[in-house]
């Protein structure tokens, strides 16, 4: 019992102890009076703005002096709320490292007054996309300021970058954008992507993204990101990793960093790091800044920045448009850097994503050997081209089939009236690819029109467009069978310049297949001419008497 009773007295002097060196942190940390984060970006040179408050927007990392170790379900108080929170169980004998993130929302910040609280860490926006629907790639117009002003006072830093891609090739080009952003910056801490699709009901909110497709474009940005040599993380809130992101997976390969702004978190998958409050202070910044708590097995977080030399702003090849195959689609391109062409497998090796089925594919260059980073190219894989396009006439109507197309494509059927026109009219969309039949009526009879049909498809709000297939049929005329009053030229072509087929003599037989409008004004009889074993197709003078 007495045993006991001084073990416990131990651990109860060992818990004041940390209690009060937390607490005499926090007296150097001062209280400023809050300033409102809810504002847009005003600088002139960005156009699609981004009103993403200073709360819920962030992440974290690191190391350095104000750390301390926990017990089970213990309580630290917080340098930067003076409120005590609880740790979950897992991270039991776990070093807790306390940070912030700041975005330009925060103003000015002094550094060094910053880094002399003792702060452990802090991460930085580096940039976002707009929410707007041109969704442009835009820099924190503080980035550069913070990331160099933080970097000379000494304290680690990472960066995260607001996302609203609505595709995996849209969340590539964020994650490109952040390691050309930050090459030449000493980033130890992890590059975070910030999820959080309902904040503004931006795009990627209306896009209504499916679990699934929300969840691959993440991997695709924390993919990307590591494979430039740094650390992916993911920001989200508990109801997103739990409904909209698939935060159970992901948390089994990428860091977690979990907003949530209770006193302990209810969140029940792995996460290292917890943004637990977005009113904390501390000398240096004005105003409310983001807290966050990081866990660590080891009592400092050393990481190393990437070495080699960045491909990110290396060229790929251009990549003509390719057609649907139902295979795997990777065509060679050649990547150039300063001039120089790199060579496969000794400079970077290739990947292909997105490369089996109609839409935007893409590949990526990963910098190997000297080389690291990556940069990625868009191509298009068009649907195929429709094989069979027939028609059957009548007097005033036709009647065109053509053979399904592949990959659940709709079609296209554009027509001209007279051959000399140098544009189709769109007659028709059909966007059932089961329909491969469809009837032109109220036409003229006994008149020639040109048809061309092409494939399309849909894919996250674009149409993808296969080869034309084209096809010249006519309405059928009262009578087929007539005879040349006179001798007349018969011409390849309906101009009646240049080639000469035949010279049909008079009282001769020929058979009509239509008139054959050149212009509005000028007509054409298209008319086929037997002589012996030969046959003749081609065009008469629109005068030619017949009988």
């Amino acid at each position: 019992m007495r045993k006991k009773l001084l073990t416990s007295i131990l651990v109860l002097s060992m818990v004041c102890s940390v209690i009060s060196e937390h607490t005499a942190f926090a007296a150097s940390v001062a209280t400023q009076p809050a300033i409102s984060t809810d504002s847009t970006e005003t600088t002139d040179t960005i156009k699609d703005t981004d009103t993403t408050k200073n709360t819920n927007t962030q992440k974290s990392y690191s190391f350095k002096k104000n750390t301390f170790s926990y017990k089970g379900s213990s309580q630290s108080v917080s340098p930067l709320t003076n409120s005590t929170y609880t740790h979950a169980d897992a991270f039991d004998g776990m070093y807790i490292f306390n940070g912030i993130d700041v975005s330009y929302h925060n103003g000015t910040i002094d550094w060094n007054a910053v880094a002399a609280t003792g702060i452990d860490y802090a991460i930085l926006r580096v940039g976002y996309r707009g929410y707007g629907s041109t969704g442009n790639l835009c820099a924190d117009v503080k980035f550069d300021e913070y990331i160099q002003e933080a970097i000379a006072a000494g304290i680690p830093v990472g960066v995260y970058y607001y996302t609203e891609a609505i595709s995996t090739d849209e969340a590539i080009a964020e994650a490109n954008y952040c390691i050309e952003k930050i090459k030449d910056y000493n980033i130890t801490l992890p590059v975070t992507i910030d999820f959080e699709p309902g904040t503004n009901k931006g795009r990627s909110y209306k896009a209504n993204l499916s679990k699934t497709q929300a969840t691959n474009q993440v991997k695709a940005f924390c993919d990307t990101i590591a494979a430039a040599g740094y650390t992916p993380a993911i920001y989200a809130n508990k109801s997103d990793l739990t409904t909209r992101i698939d935060g159970a997976s992901l948390g089994s390969s990428y860091n977690i960093w979990l907003a949530q702004y209770n006193s302990k978190t209810t969140y029940t998958g792995a996460y290292q790091q917890w943004q637990y409050s977005s009113s904390g202070t501390i000398s240096g910044i004005s105003g409310k800044v983001d807290c966050n708590f990081f866990y660590s097995a080891a009592d400092s977080l050393t990481s190393t920045a990437p070495t080699g030399t960045s491909i990110a702003s290396a060229t790929i090849s251009s990549i003509p448009n390719q057609t649907y195959s139902g295979k795997a689609i990777s065509p060679a391109v050649t990547v150039r850097y300063n001039g120089q062409t790199l060579l496969q497998g000794t400079d970077y090796k290739l990947t292909y994503s997105n490369n089996t089925a109609i839409g935007k594919a893409s590949v990526t260059a990963k910098g190997i050997g000297a080389y690291r980073g990556s940069v990625t190219r868009q191509y298009n894989i068009n649907p195929a081209k429709i094989s069979s396009f027939k028609s059957k006439s009548a007097s005033r109507q036709i009647t065109l089939k053509w053979k399904k197309g592949s990959n659940n494509c709709g079609y296209q059927i554009f027509r001209k009236n007279t051959y000399n026109a140098k544009s189709y009219k769109k007659v028709k969309t059909i966007s059932a690819n089961t329909t491969t039949k469809w009837i032109n009526k109220k036409l003229t009879y006994n008149r020639e029109y040109y048809y061309y049909i092409r494939p399309y498809k849909t894919v996250n709000g674009a149409n993808f467009y296969g080869s034309l297939t084209y096809l010249t049929t006519s309405t059928t005329p009262r009578n087929k069978k007539r005879t040349i009053r006179k001798k007349t030229a018969l011409y390849k072509q309906p101009s009646l310049k240049g080639t000469k087929l035949a010279t049909i003599p008079k009282k001769a037989k020929i058979t009509c297949i239509s008139r054959t409008y050149v212009t509005a004004s000028k007509k054409v009889y298209h008319v086929t001419y037997k002589k012996g074993s030969k046959t003749y197709t081609g065009y008469i003078a629109g005068k030619t008497r017949l009988y």
